[in-house]
């Protein structure tokens, strides 16, 4: 039994080679598609789109995720992978890692300065508030103690500082910012 691909008859939709490229064999090597020739795909199992659409997988940007049910319902519409936006406890979301569907992302408690418009939702987590730089340091070390996928900041007049945003890119970390 063979566990080869081979994708014939499809367009193609991915950003890099833009929208509807028709390719005559693509295939699926270490979970990336490749182009395949005759000769490679020997053996392997034919699919053909008849001319419909290959969407390799959908990244969803912004979730935040209560259930680790919800990556089957991501699934099912062809997410792939999806970005948590501030689940906490961390824990939650790392729970969902193993779930054996779509692949989520996370940043744990996203950071603010209190009196932000964010910060006076009820239940908003109280770690995620940055009052001086050196608790802005603190804070970009505690999401990489749990070792979080990127760094969330609400960018606001009141913060968070200078030093807080210079800790996150000390330690590689990819930072997202949100107005």
């Amino acid at each position: 039994m063979t566990n080869r691909l081979r994708f014939e008859n499809w367009l193609l939709l991915t950003s890099w080679f833009g929208m509807g490229t028709n390719f005559q064999g693509l295939g699926v090597r270490l979970s990336l598609l490749v182009a395949l020739s005759n000769a490679n795909s020997i053996g392997a199992v034919v699919v053909n789109g008849k001319g419909g659409y290959l969407i390799p997988g959908l990244i969803d940007s912004h979730v935040h995720l209560t259930d680790c049910a919800y990556l089957s319902t991501l699934q099912k519409y062809g997410v792939t992978t999806a970005l948590d936006m501030g689940t906490y406890p961390y824990d939650t979301m790392m729970n969902c890692h193993d779930h054996g569907v779509t692949d989520v992302r996370g940043s744990g408690a996203a950071g603010t300065v209190n009196g932000t418009r964010i910060s006076l939702i009820p239940g908003f987590p109280t770690v995620s508030f940055i009052l001086t730089p050196d608790a802005g340091k603190a804070f970009v070390a505690a999401r990489r103690a749990v070792d979080v996928d990127h760094i969330k900041l609400f960018l606001d007049p009141l913060g968070p500082d200078d030093a807080t945003i210079e800790a996150g890119c000390d330690v590689e970390i990819p930072q997202l910012g949100f107005l």
